[in-house]
């Protein structure tokens, strides 16, 4: 009996740490916002743990960007806000943007991207170096249909240049280049470049759960949605 509820202690305790992944790097690549929204509170929130710990934020695939860089002390917890760079971390145009995150520390921490609208709340736990892959099939749910002022998808940052981004819809999607995409099809990406893929037809019962996004080099994958509506 003692074993068993040790067994279930450690378990517990171990899934209350993987709510917040500890790092000391971090790639993030922001959700494809719906094109109603034209401004957002953005921050980002860190956690320094026993250590005080040194943390920057850069863009690099984006030369015009400032990295920011704070001191942290242990224990505590502080916040970049990015509420003001609204349409360089969420642009609205088509093509590959150079708006993916990297977030490095010479510390581990944990971190949040807070985006606070009135019409539009999401919270993303960043992973770390474990949110890194090749290989991913995305999740998504089924049941919810999505309204046509909302978005439903995923986006794509690559952690070094020369990445081979292929990708496998299992719906009819419009993405960063193409406005209907249904095949298979393959991306180039430089370091800190993103991608995105977002359902064409909201409001039907198809889904993109179960897309398939490979690559040569390790990526980040965001999954997003907002606008669910009425069960299908």
């Amino acid at each position: 009996m003692k074993k068993i509820l040790l067994l279930s202690l450690v378990i517990i305790v171990n899934a209350i740490q993987c709510l917040g992944q500890q790092d000391t790097l971090f790639w993030f690549s922001p959700p494809k916002i719906p094109n109603s929204i034209t401004t957002t509170e953005t921050r980002l929130a860190v956690k320094a743990f026993n250590q005080s710990a040194t943390v920057t934020v850069s863009l690099p695939a984006n030369n015009s960007f400032t990295p920011q860089t704070i001191t942290i002390p242990a224990n505590s917890i502080q916040e970049f806000d990015f509420s003001t760079l609204f349409t360089t971390l969420y642009p609205s145009a088509s093509g590959i943007q150079n708006n993916g995150v990297k977030i490095s520390s010479n510390q581990p921490i944990s971190t949040e991207w807070i985006i606070n609208n009135t019409t539009y709340k999401e919270d993303f736990i960043l992973k770390g170096q474990m949110a890194l892959g090749s290989d991913f099939y995305v999740p998504m749910q089924k049941h919810w249909s999505v309204s046509s002022t909302g978005n439903a998808g995923f986006t794509i940052v690559a952690s070094v240049d020369n990445t081979t981004v292929l990708i496998t819809p299992k719906t009819a999607a419009s993405t960063s280049t193409s406005s209907s995409v249904s095949a298979t099809f393959s991306v180039l990406l430089q370091k800190g470049q993103t991608f995105f893929v977002n359902k064409s037809n909201l409001g039907d019962a198809t889904s993109l759960a179960g897309s398939i996004v490979s690559s040569n080099q390790p990526v980040a994958v965001t999954v997003y949605e907002h606008g669910t509506g009425t069960s299908s």
